[in-house]
């Protein structure tokens, strides 16, 4: 199934606490020839039709951070393990667990299922090996594709779900990693849409005391955008911290004094 669609179930304002879109991920964009419909849906600004912002590309997530996502507030990719579990037995293309419940662990179909340990041999097979989640009991999980050699007893595995989301995090921007800002408070649990790329009027910036100049590059804070970056010197090598590129993810349309009070911004955001 194509990540991106072109007819949608949702708006882009909507939240549910079931799946309304399919696959997670899938990919909305708003072409800039939109024209304004009546009580436009597609616009993230009271009495702004949503065709003034030109092209904007928004993907379909889900929170299960453990806590909501508000409106104008920068979100990353969570890289939320959604359960690990220690089998009782397994095949090829499945692991069942003793006691417990996948069901009440929250794993769905289409989750990433990844061996953890191997409890036979340092490092043997199925170790770090994975697959996609097809099938999903209370006791049993099934995947594919196959694994080279059966899951075992005291195996350990994990669960992991793509395009989940939480608050962003300071310096926290990796190459690749999903950052876009929600259309809407999205509750722990809910699914709902963020935009990735584009033009975003009320994005929630830098508290007040630090200047924002339009045209500069924004950087990933706690739950908003900043533009305060890594201190790099020329000439001299810079050991930031291991796995962080701190690259921008937004450049500021708008500028904001320092004083100024009300702490939302004109920004373009980079992602995918």
């Amino acid at each position: 199934m194509a990540q991106e669609k072109t007819l949608f179930a949702t708006q882009l304002t909507d939240h549910q606490t079931t799946q309304q879109e399919f696959p997670l991920g899938c990919k909305r964009n708003m072409p800039d020839d939109k024209e304004p419909p009546s009580g436009d849906a597609g616009s993230s600004a009271v009495n702004v039709a949503g065709y003034l912002y030109r092209e904007r590309i928004f993907r379909y997530v889900q929170n299960i951070s453990g806590g909501a996502l508000v409106k104008d507030a920068l979100v990353q990719a969570d890289g939320l393990v959604v359960a690990a579990v220690s089998a009782s037995a397994g095949t090829t293309t499945t692991v069942t667990r003793a006691s417990g419940s996948f069901v009440s662990d929250l794993v769905k179909v289409g989750d990433i299922i990844g061996v953890l340990d191997d409890a036979g041999a340092a490092g043997a097979a199925p170790e770090g090996e994975i697959a996609v989640v097809t099938k999903v009991t209370a006791l049993v999980v099934t995947f594919a594709p196959a694994l080279t050699a059966a899951i075992a007893a005291s195996d350990t595995v994990e669960f992991h779900r793509p395009w989940t989301i939480k608050a962003s995090v300071a310096g926290e921007t990796l190459p690749g990693l999903l950052v876009g800002i929600p259309m809407v408070d999205i509750a722990n649990g809910e699914f709902g849409w963020i935009q990735t790329r584009g033009s975003y009027p009320n994005a929630n910036v830098v508290a007040a005391g630090t200047a924002v100049a339009k045209l500069t590059p924004l950087y990933s804070g706690t739950a908003l955008l900043t533009p305060v970056g890594p201190a790099l010197t020329e000439g001299t090598p810079n050991i930031l911290i291991a796995g962080k590129s701190y690259a921008g993810v937004a450049w500021a349309v708008q500028g904001l004094s320092s004083d100024t009070v009300r702490r939302k911004a004109l920004v373009f955001l980079h992602g995918e």
